[in-house]
């Protein structure tokens, strides 16, 4: 299974932005899985044009494979672009992006 591990990237299948409207203390959430353990699952929060407006660890939840990730800026408004990459023990990456416009 270790071997299978080092040639398999985990996967971001899913961004879950319904409970995110651009504020401080709102929570995004991921979805991400890999063939034996997803270790770390960031998130990176920009404007349209690409300037970074936060970027941080999620957490997992309940110990499956949906991880959650706390805003600590508020967003400037506008279109705002998610990307968030998970990494699994052997550091491959996998990303998903998405977009959300912000009021």
């Amino acid at each position: 299974m270790v071997v299978a591990d080092w040639y398999h990237a985990p996967e971001v299948n899913e961004i879950d932005l319904v409970g995110w409207a651009g504020g401080v203390g709102e929570v995004l959430r991921a979805h991400a899985r890999d063939d034996v353990q997803v270790e770390t699952v960031q998130f990176v929060i920009a404007t349209e044009d690409g300037t970074l407006v936060e970027a941080g660890a999620a957490t997992p939840e309940d110990g499956g494979s949906w991880w959650r990730y706390e805003t600590t800026v508020d967003h400037p408004g506008g279109p705002a672009k998610v990307v968030v990459t998970a990494r699994d023990l052997p550091g491959h990456a996998g990303s998903l992006e998405t977009e959300k416009e912000v009021a």
